[in-house]
């Protein structure tokens, strides 16, 4: 569940500064004026309290430095983080020392945005601890709660641990190296499950396979006798002693749908009306159907994502490739150029036409289609005829989704 950086914290690569309080300043100017009294005056009372002063403050920034000096620390994040949904940061604090203890401790922790569709726009999020004690070989672990509002990639920065103790003449701070990078994945939102009846999917790409249920592999509907080749864990053993003769249970085979998601993330006339909001729907509801036939329904889906070079397109069946397809649908941005007739194209030539395209886009079909043809009027050729009648005939083979729409509402709901 958890993923970790166990990078340690030491001495020699840490950042580390000292300045005095506002009680220390003022704890300085008395020492000022008894170091200057015992000048002028020559009166050994003051001579010996203003030594004392100054061993208070050498005291002081001593047992800082050596407080803070070798504490070790590790930083501890989920392996998978979604926008919008709080997660669990876990800090490990350590004391290798054997005699001396670190007390009075802050431990300020910030993450900021690195990669986000909004850009710098995105407001980092901070939030300090407090740890009283920290004894001798003993280890503290520390949690908060966080939330990153929009997907793309983060910056976990160098913590900073902090104390005063003993007399809080003095503040010491120290930056530890374990800056970290994630990725929070698009929001999950909830399908309706018939939403494939909704989308009014061809039979296309049906594959028949077995459940992999916890009961078993799917429903048991009967026995038959044992073939070579038949797995052990099907042996029926009590109707096997029974008969004398190894007897195998049967399972129902489950029928699912492989499916080709195509995500259009094209700045449209709405998108600039409204932001990235269309944009960030329809990422989500593509993250939200590739885990829904992968995971749920286990079966094989692809993705496309239009951008403005080539279109990528992976195959996702397992649940390392479900993880890689969230990580690529964290980073995708609003693109230069429309490229989503050249990934329908590919899209259709690497699913051999075996199974249904699914185009998910912030814009509706005939906004599309109006744009294309204005953008082919004032290009085209007596040569060309015959390309733009095979791209006619590739968009009107795929299913559209406008997120817009408020038909998207009937079928699927935003995490």
């Amino acid at each position: 569940m958890f993923r970790s950086n166990f990078l340690t914290a030491k001495k020699n690569s840490s950042f580390a500064a000292t300045r005095l309080t506002r009680e220390g300043v003022q704890f300085v100017f008395m020492l000022l004026f008894v170091v200057f009294a015992a000048i002028l005056q020559s009166i050994n009372m003051l001579v010996l309290m203003s030594g004392a002063l100054l061993a208070i403050l050498f005291i002081q920034w001593r047992l800082m430095s050596r407080t803070l000096s070798d504490i070790q620390m590790q930083r501890v994040l989920p392996s998978t983080i979604q926008a919008r949904r709080p997660f669990v940061v876990q800090l490990s604090l350590r004391n290798p020392r054997r005699r001396l203890g670190s007390w009075l401790m802050l431990i300020h922790d910030q993450v900021v945005p690195k990669e986000t569709p909004l850009g710098k726009g995105v407001p980092g999020q901070s939030i300090t601890l407090f740890l009283d004690r920290l004894l001798p070989k003993q280890v503290q672990s520390l949690g908060y709660e966080c939330m990153v509002p929009i997907r793309g990639r983060y910056q976990f920065s160098a913590p900073e641990i902090s104390t005063r103790f003993p007399f809080s003449l003095m503040r010491r701070v120290r930056s530890l190296p374990i800056s970290q990078s994630i990725l929070a994945h698009p929001t999950q939102g909830v399908l309706d499950p018939n939403w494939r009846k909704f989308l009014k999917l061809p039979r296309l790409g049906r594959i028949h396979r077995q459940s992999s249920s916890a009961g078993g592999d799917g429903e048991f509907y009967g026995l038959r006798d044992y073939r070579h080749g038949d797995p052990v864990r099907h042996v029926h053993w009590r109707t096997s002693a029974k008969r004398d003769k190894l007897v195998i249970r049967q399972f129902e085979r489950e029928e699912s749908q492989a499916i080709a998601i195509l995500l259009d993330p094209w700045r449209s006339t709405k998108q600039l009306q409204n932001g990235n909001a269309s944009l960030e729907i329809a990422v989500e509801l593509v993250a939200s159907i590739i885990v829904r036939v992968t995971k749920t329904e286990r079966s094989v889906a692809t993705l496309a994502v239009a951008e403005e070079q080539q279109p990528f397109i992976a195959r996702i069946q397992t649940l390392n490739q479900t993880g890689a397809a969230l990580d690529r649908l964290s980073t995708v941005t609003l693109p230069k150029v429309d490229g989503l007739m050249e990934a329908m194209r590919q899209t259709l030539r690497y699913t051999g036409g075996r199974e249904p395209i699914v185009v998910v886009s912030a814009r509706s079909r005939s906004e599309f289609s109006s744009t294309r043809t204005a953008a082919n009027h004032s290009t085209q050729t007596s040569s060309d005829s015959d390309a733009w009648t095979r791209e006619q005939s590739i968009e009107n083979r795929v299913i559209w989704i406008d997120v817009s729409s408020d038909r998207l509402d009937h079928f699927f709901v935003r995490g």
